[in-house]
C-alpha cells in the first residue's frame, strides 16, 4: 500500500496523489507557505513591534480568547510573563464547555490575575449555525470558530482593546489557509 512519506496518510484516503517521490498532494499544498511561516526570527519581529505599538497605551494591551486548553493557556503564560502585557481574557461559551475546561480557565484567571468574562451566545441562533455548518461544510466546529473570531473582534472594538489575539494549534490555524484543506474529510494532522 503506498504512504506518504512525510506525514503517513495512505493511497485509500480520500482525495490523495502521490508525486513520483511518495509526497502526498496535501502535504505538498503547504510548501509554497512554509517558508515564511516557519521563519520564526521574522515572525517575532513582527509580533513585537505590534507589542511595541500598542503596549501600555490602552487599558488593557490586547483580548485573548481562552479555553482551558493548552494553546491559549501556553500564550496566556507568554504574553503575561514574557510580553509583560496586560491582558483582558474571555471565553466564547458554546454550551459544550466541559467542567474541566471551565475548572482550567478559573486556573488560568487566579494564577494570572486577570480580567475575565464569559461570553455565552444565544443558543437559538447558535444551533442554528451549527446545523449550518455541517449542513453546508460539515464541519460543525466552524460555528464556534466564526462565533468567537466574531464576538472577540466585536468586545476589542467596544472595549478599545488594540488588539485580538487567540491560541490555536497549527491544524486549527491552517485548515482554512490550505487550499486543500477545505475538504472536511481531512482531519487534523
Amino acid at each position: 500500500m503506498k504512504t506518504c512519506i512525510r506525514c503517513v496518510l495512505n493511497e485509500k484516503y480520500y482525495g490523495i496523489e502521490f508525486d513520483d517521490k511518495g509526497l502526498c498532494n496535501y502535504c505538498r499544498s503547504f510548501e509554497p507557505y512554509k517558508k515564511r511561516l516557519e521563519d520564526k526570527k521574522s515572525l517575532n519581529r513582527l509580533f513585537r513591534k505590534r507589542l511595541d505599538h500598542v503596549k501600555g497605551k490602552y487599558e488593557y494591551d490586547c483580548l485573548l480568547g481562552i479555553s482551558g486548553g493548552k494553546d491559549s493557556s501556553y500564550v496566556l503564560y507568554m504574553l503575561k510573563n514574557k510580553y509583560k502585557l496586560n491582558v483582558l481574557t474571555y471565553t466564547f461559551d458554546n454550551n459544550f464547555l466541559s467542567n474541566y475546561a471551565k475548572n482550567n480557565i478559573q486556573n488560568l484567571i487566579d494564577e494570572f490575575g486577570v480580567d475575565h468574562f464569559f461570553y455565552k451566545p444565544d443558543w437559538t441562533f447558535h444551533k442554528k449555525t451549527y446545523q449550518y455548518m455541517i449542513k453546508t461544510q460539515g464541519i460543525p466546529c466552524k460555528a464556534c470558530s466564526i462565533g468567537a473570531d466574531g464576538t472577540s473582534f466585536k468586545f476589542a472594538f467596544d472595549k478599545n482593546i488594540p488588539m485580538v489575539i487567540h491560541g490555536r494549534s497549527p491544524a486549527q490555524m491552517f485548515r482554512d489557509f490550505i487550499p486543500l484543506s477545505k475538504d472536511p474529510t481531512i482531519p487534523f494532522i
